[in-house]
């Protein structure tokens, strides 16, 4: 499965977010990624998202963003995502 971008859908497979009744399943990170960072990463976004009001793109997002493809884009992105550095905090994003 290939998950490109920000997109979530009611009982559907093949979107990084699968949502069914009270179930909820991230299904971006890796089995080798801690599952307590995840969980931080996804509380953050989701408060963010309830502060400023943001609404979740279409289930059928075609025009999703791209997810970084390596790890040094991956932390290049970490670093310039102000949510994550305020909420996390900066001595975690760059350690």
């Amino acid at each position: 499965m290939n998950f490109t971008g920000p997109c979530g859908g009611l009982k559907n497979f093949m979107l990084f977010l699968f949502l069914q009744g009270t179930w909820i399943e991230n299904r971006v990170p890796s089995a080798a990624a801690n599952p307590y960072l995840v969980l931080a990463a996804t509380v953050a976004a989701g408060i963010d998202g309830i502060r400023n009001k943001i609404e979740p793109p279409a289930m059928d997002n075609k025009e999703a963003s791209e997810l970084p493809e390596s790890l040094e884009e991956a932390l290049k992105a970490l670093e310039t995502d102000t949510v994550f550095v305020q909420e996390l905090g900066e001595h975690f994003v760059q350690w």
